[in-house]
This record gives C-alpha cells, structure tokens and sequence, in this order.
C-alpha cells in the first residue's frame, strides 16, 4: 500500500536516529526483502516509521500502514517513548532524552484527563495526588533526582534541535559524547562549545568508549566529555571498502529493476538507448575485473 503520510517534528523529534551504517543495514535490506515492518499512523501521521517511509517512498517500494488510536498528541508521543525506551541502553544519551520527553508528555497527558473528570483513572500515591514520576519509577527503576535531571537534559536538547540540528543528531546516535553541562552551554548557545562540537563532526575525531574515563552509573551525569587529545589513526580494516560496496550494489540493482518496471524499453530514443547500453557495458566489464580480483 501507498499512501501520502503527515511527519509531524513532534514524531519525527522522538524517533531513535540512525547511525550511518545503521541506515544503509535498513536500505538494503528493504531492497533485498522488501518492507517487512509496517509504518505505524494516527490520524495519517507518522509515528514510528519514518524512515521506512522515506526509502520506500523514494524507492516506490509498496509497505503496509498500521494505524493506531490515541486520545491526544502527548498520549501518542507518551507511547512512543515508553515503547523505545524498552528496548534502549540505559547508558545511552538517546535513553536520557526520551525518559525527559516521556515525562513531560505525560504530564501533559494527565493533565487532560483530569479536565476530562478522568481522575481515578490515573496513579496515586498514597493520597498525596497524582504523580508521574510514580509511573516512571516502576517501568525506568530510577529515582525522582534522576528523572528530574533527564526532564532538563531534554529540555536543553530541543533547544540544540531546533539550532543546531546537526549537533543534536550527533549528540544522540553517540557520534559525540557531551557533558549534561556542556549540553546547557550548547543550549544557550555558547559560541566555545558549538565551536569545539562542529570542529569535532567535522575532523571526523570522535571520542570512543574507552576514552571517556571511568564507567558511570545510570544515576551519573549523562553527558560527554569533548577532548582535544589527538588521536592515533586507526589501524587499515581490507574488508571496509568491499563491505561498503557490497551494500551499495543493491541500490544500483533496485534501480534499474525500478527503470525496467516503470519504463518501455523499446520507446526509447536511440541516444538514450546507446548511452544506458555503454554504461551498462563498462559496469559488466568492472564486475568481471573485480571478480578477477575476488578469485
């Protein structure tokens, strides 16, 4: 099925960004098999999905659409935070921020069932009202101090996003790792840390695990540390390159299937004809010399 599709930024903010081989994993293996998961709607929008829609769209390869009910936005963004952060790392920035954003839609959340006389529907403790952080506690296991820490990261963290974009993708698939500080100082937009963070993405020097001191616990400062120590070039890996020709060649195949489908060979000009049939020529001839080479 196909279908026009709404991406809200409000969704689309809380999807759990992919890494660059991540992404190309996902492309290839909708072009080998097809779209296996379907893309999940309320009221046509997009919540979970997002970039299966993207590549299938772009692909025109046919996917299935599931469609959910929810009361309201928060109740659908509450959802769809809850359900990631199941499957999240604990230690993960992207685990922080979506605990802050589960928060605060939940908030918003109880809020209108209360108006709507929904009261005893909601959690209490002990007569002492209506708690959010008690849901969160059961489900997270972490303590009050900490979710009230994950609320402001995410705060500082849409800042970024609707700044520094770029960054904030960063920050989040663990390209960067900065301190829940230096993630206040990016947020007021300070000019010495958006320099070091950009300076960083774009000298490709990222800090790895074992470089960021002493292994934290969950209730520890999230954040990452920015280094300027330079880093010993890593050692040469043969199999990268050929692992990432081996994922682009699909794309190339899905794309003269698609052209097959979507076009009659025979009504085509001459010129046309002649210039598919001279790439196509060199391409054969460039996979029996990398063949040659494989043996």
């Amino acid at each position: 099925m196909k279908r026009d599709l709404i991406i809200d930024p409000d969704f689309l903010q809380v999807t759990v960004p992919l890494t660059k081989t991540q992404q190309a994993e996902l492309e290839k293996s909708i072009l080998e098999e097809g779209c296996l998961e379907p893309i999940l709607v309320w009221n046509n929008t997009i919540i979970d999905g997002h970039k299966r829609y993207e590549f299938c769209s772009f692909e025109e390869i046919d996917y299935e659409v599931k469609e959910h009910f929810f009361t309201s936005k928060d109740n659908a963004i509450s959802w769809v935070c809850e359900n990631r952060l199941k499957d999240l790392n604990k230690s993960k920035a992207i685990h922080t921020y979506l605990t802050g954003k589960w928060y605060r839609s939940l908030r918003q959340e109880y809020k209108e069932m209360i108006n709507a006389g929904l009261f005893e529907n909601l959690p209490h403790d002990e007569g002492r009202g209506v708690r959010v952080t008690k849901v969160m506690e059961r489900d997270l296991g972490v303590g009050y101090s900490v979710i009230e820490n994950r609320i402001n990261y995410a705060y500082c963290m849409d800042k970024i996003a609707a700044t520094d974009p770029a960054i904030f993708r960063a920050i989040l698939t663990g390209q960067v790792y900065v301190s829940q500080m230096d993630v206040r100082k990016l947020a007021k937009r300070n000019r010495s840390m958006r320099s070091k963070v950009n300076s960083m993405l774009c000298s490709d020097k990222n800090l790895k695990e074992k470089e960021r001191g002493p292994k934290k616990t969950d209730d520890d400062d999230p954040g990452i540390v920015l280094s300027t120590e330079i880093k010993k070039m890593p050692k040469y890996d043969p199999d990268m390159e050929i692992s990432g020709l081996a994922l682009t060649i699909p794309s190339w195949m899905g794309s003269i299937a698609r052209a097959e489908r979507k076009t009659d060979m025979s009504l085509a000009t001459d010129h046309a004809k002649k210039k598919l049939s001279d790439s196509l020529l060199l391409l054969e001839e460039q996979i029996h010399k990398t063949l040659e080479a494989l043996k």
